[in-house]
Formats: structure tokens, sequence, C-alpha cells
């Protein structure tokens, strides 16, 4: 019975000393995490092109100065670790045993919600492993959309409508209240940025007829796309002008 028992304590050691040699993710190793993030910058400014059509202007920069969150394993309570990047959008962690980590940042949308971009990676060997580009949105347009359209005006010398340049183009939530107001280009063209997604909206214009006449607005009534889209007026606006 003696030596069952000093058997015993012996497995138990054992497989205690197995345990304790057994790393789990976390710092005391010799790997290292790196990456880069960029930011992509949308504002709102939408351009046309004869190829794609209508689309937001976005400029895509290196992300300085960023943080970035690293998640042990499986860890569900909150980040282990973060850093910043540096002036060209690099991060590192380092000292990491071997395992599956998680690396992420936040998108701004211009709500002011933030959104996580994750990226899964795992360090099997010492040295660096490399983390797949993270792109970020950062811009008052991120997570809205847009509307364009045509303003086309009826010039009392003119036999056919000419492009409404310099007109003024007007935008009203569906509640009645006037958010934004606009001046078409030389084309007659307006856009019209920062819109809540699947929401309508009316666009609207005014005649400039003689002084006896009044003023009298003409408008056009249009419901937004999803998140990120632009729509595109398919009733144009005609206006007097004399």
């Amino acid at each position: 019975m003696k030596k069952y028992y000093l058997l015993l304590t012996k497995l138990i050691c054992l497989g205690l000393i197995f345990v304790s040699c057994e790393k789990k993710e976390g710092e005391g190793g010799s790997g290292n995490i790196v990456g880069k993030v960029y930011k992509i910058i949308d504002d709102g400014a939408i351009e046309f092109d004869s190829t794609s059509g209508y689309y937001f202007v976005k400029d895509t920069v290196l992300a300085c100065d960023e943080d970035v969150f690293i998640v042990y394993g499986d860890n569900e309570y909150g980040y282990d670790d973060k850093v910043s990047t540096n002036h060209n959008g690099t991060y590192k962690f380092n000292y990491l045993n071997d395992g599956k980590y998680t690396i992420y940042t936040f998108s701004d949308y211009g709500s002011g919600e933030k959104v996580a971009e994750v990226k899964n990676v795992e360090v099997v060997d010492e040295g660096s492993t490399m983390v797949e580009d993270i792109y970020i949105q950062d811009g008052k347009n991120v997570g809205y959309c847009g509307i364009v359209g045509k303003i086309i005006a009826k010039y009392e010398d003119a036999i056919e409508p000419l492009p409404g340049v310099g007109v003024r183009v007007y935008l009203k939530s569906s509640n009645g209240t006037t958010i934004e107001d606009t001046r078409a280009n030389e084309e007659g063209l307006y856009a019209f940025a920062k819109l809540e997604s699947n929401t309508e909206y009316t666009i609207f214009a005014e005649n400039e007829i003689r002084k006896d006449e009044g003023i009298k607005a003409v408008s056009i009534t249009i419901k937004t796309g999803n998140a990120g889209e632009i729509v595109s007026a398919q009733e144009e606006i005609l206006v007097k002008i004399y």
C-alpha cells in the first residue's frame, strides 16, 4: 500500500510539472505580433466617374498614434494590453507565448459610434508574426449616405431649359425641418451627403419669378439607400427664372 501511495504521489507531481510547463497565450515568450493600420477618411465629398457613377471621395492615410488592442486566447472580459501606432502606422506586441490572439482597433462613424475592426492571428514560432493590414474608417460621412440630382432652369429669353447654374437647392427632413442648402454647379448638379440611411427627404428650389407673382417652391421627394450609398434623383427639378 505504501508503494502504491508513493507511485500515486510521483504521478501527481509529474502531472503538475507537465501542466506548469504548458504556456498559455500571453506574455513570457519570445514571439512578437507586428502590423500596420490605415485610416480611410470620408467627409462626404462627392464626385462623378463615367465608369462607376457617383462616389464618395475618400483619402487613405497612415493611422498614426492610434490605439491597438490585443486579447489573449479566449478571454471574454476585455483586452489584455494595448499599444499605439507609430508615425508610419505600425504597432507591435512583444514577448508573447505561442497561441491564438485577437487584434483590434476602432473605426469612428459620423454618428459618434465606434466599430471594432478585428484580426485574428496565431503565434506559432519565435520571431515576428505579421498581421494583415487593418483599415479603419473616420470622417463625418462614415455610416451615412448621399443624394445627387439636377436642377434645370427655364429662363425668360431661352427657348429650351438650361442647367440651373448657381441655383440654390434646399434639403428638408421628413419632419419639415430644412437641414442644409447648396448651389448647383456649372452643370446644374447638386449633392447632399451625411444623410441618414433609408430615410425620406424633400429636395426643393424656388422659382425666381416676377415680383407681383410671388415665390413658389418646386420640390421632389426621395428616399436614401443603405449606409455608404449615393442615390441619384430620377426626377429633375425645373425652376423658372425671369
